[in-house]
């Protein structure tokens, strides 16, 4: 045999042989994908499976509901936004949270079964080459990262100044946080598949910086308060937003990486970076593609390490999916258009003209927007001042903010809620404090409709503290006669909601 044939063979056959650390290549597809499964295990009732999956095209989860039959067996079909993608199944039937793959125009099968003390074991067959620990501690253990105390030293010397240190000693802190958290909880997991470290440390990498590193100055805030008595809070005076430069950190992230695809926190790392108040990346509106992706690479060229490539096709259907969440506004002809011209047919295309149609008939839906001006009384007295506006109407009170991804995933999905409710006696009132960008709120304001008001950080503090309130989404829902009857944090789901509300008609 010829050697140098014979060499490309080996090299062939030893590539081909090689293990990979990774999870297959995901590339943008619009399709259908389908799961089905069967749960061995006494079924009782009606229980409800729910399949959350993200779209890092429109920038939006979807959430999709099944019921498991008698049998066991359930279902679902899917719209997806690349070939291979990666969803959560969970269900108050078996009280935890799945990781399961889906490949477009292919089956994923779920065989999902109970051992001793109710161990749950999963067999999934499909392209992801995930194992039943993958699969049933993944999720948990994203939130045992999440908890998990930055240095095992904390406890005993306490939490670190930071306001006082320059900024980018603030970033290398969160990176050394998050790396810290990765090696404690995914790398010393002996059970967990390399494939599953590799996304979950993707994962948890995009969530923790999206939502620390790019909230500089409310992070200074919150360390000082954390870090000095209470007398000393209304003195500081909480740092500007750094320069640009403070952002070249991303450039560590390798952006254009196509497994990000697979990331639920990939869409709110995108919006991060669209709307940031220093990047200043200019709304896409009608502008022509190249023109905009002109301006915005003298921004981020530098910072990212690139100026073409996965990461800014992305970047612009997520300037186009800002325009669809903030404000329920369709594409124009002239924007469609654009999009045309820039990506001539393929397939973020049709994904965004697909996501088009569907807010075209939202839009019609929209509820119109009140913005109010806060009630001039007493923090004490702020509630009841609120309240009684809409005395002969039961309210839901919505706590919410723009950094909230568990609040802004809850607005969008009661969206059905309110609209089954336009005709009757409810109104819904959204309230969210400073430590949401003023600039920010307003432009998601659009988007929700309703009522809105805007509070200080003192009047925020004592609202949450004097309904206990120790996280949000939070909600306070009244009866006709201001009377307040729920009082619950995290988001129920629009049945459970509509059962309160209805209660008080």
């Amino acid at each position: 045999m010829n050697k140098i044939l014979f060499l490309l063979l080996i090299s062939i056959l030893s590539f081909s042989c090689r293990p990979t650390n990774t999870l297959p290549e995901p590339k943008v597809k619009e399709g259908i994908a389908k799961i089905s499964g069967k749960i061995i295990k006494n079924i009782e009732g009606t229980p409800i499976l729910n399949l959350s999956i993200h779209n890092p095209v429109t920038g939006e989860p979807t959430t999709f509901k099944t019921q498991i039959n008698k049998d066991g067996n359930f279902s679902f079909i899917v719209p997806v936004e690349t070939d291979l993608a990666i969803a959560t199944l969970y269900s108050d039937f078996f009280n935890s949270t799945i990781i399961v793959g889906l490949a477009v125009n292919e089956e994923t099968k779920l065989k999902i079964s109970f051992g001793e003390a109710g161990k749950m074991n999963v067999d999934m067959t499909g392209r992801i080459p995930l194992n039943s620990y993958d699969i049933t501690n993944g999720i948990d253990l994203l939130i045992k990262m999440d908890q998990y105390s930055f240095y095992d030293t904390l406890l005993i010397t306490g939490i670190r100044p930071l306001y006082d240190k320059s900024p980018n000693f603030f970033i290398q802190s969160v990176m050394d946080n998050i790396n810290y958290r990765i090696e404690k909880v995914v790398v010393n997991d002996t059970n967990l598949s390399q494939q599953a470290k590799n996304y979950m440390t993707n994962d948890f990498k995009l969530c923790w910086i999206a939502n620390t590193v790019f909230y500089y100055s409310q992070e200074m805030v919150v360390n000082f308060e954390q870090t000095n008595s209470k007398e000393k809070w209304n003195d500081f005076i909480p740092p500007q937003q750094p320069d640009k430069s403070y952002y070249s950190f991303l450039k560590d992230l390798d952006l254009n990486n196509p497994q990000y695809l697979y990331c639920g926190e990939h869409t709110d790392f995108m919006g991060k970076i669209l709307s940031n108040d220093t990047l200043n990346i200019p709304p896409i509106n009608e502008t022509p593609i190249d023109n905009w992706l002109k301006e915005v690479k003298k921004t981020l060229s530098d910072l990212v390490g690139f100026d073409e490539g996965l990461f800014y096709d992305l970047l612009i259907s997520n300037a186009y999916a800002l325009q669809f969440k903030n404000e329920l506004k369709p594409l124009s002809e002239k924007q469609r258009n654009n999009i045309n011209a820039y990506f001539k047919g393929g397939e973020i295309e049709k994904i965004l003209l697909r996501k088009n149609e569907k807010i075209i008939k939202l839009n019609s839906k929209k509820i119109k927007l009140v913005i109010n001006e806060t009630p001039t009384v007493a923090k004490e007295k702020l509630m009841d001042a609120i309240i009684s506006k809409y005395k002969g109407k039961v309210v839901l009170i919505d706590f919410w903010a723009t950094w909230c991804s568990p609040c802004l995933k809850a607005i969008i999905d009661s969206r059905e809620l309110k609209d089954s409710m336009r005709d009757k006696d409810v109104v819904f009132v959204y309230i969210s404090g400073e430590t949401s960008p003023h600039k920010l709120w307003e432009e998601k304001l659009a988007g929700i409709g309703s009522e809105h008001y805007y509070l200080t950080q003192e009047e925020w503090g004592y609202i949450m503290d004097s309904f206990n309130f120790d996280g949000i989404p939070s909600y306070l829902i009244y009866d006709k006669n201001n009377v307040l009857k729920e009082k619950l944090t995290g988001y129920p789901g629009n049945e459970a909601m509509k059962n309160m509300i209805e209660s008080l008609y």
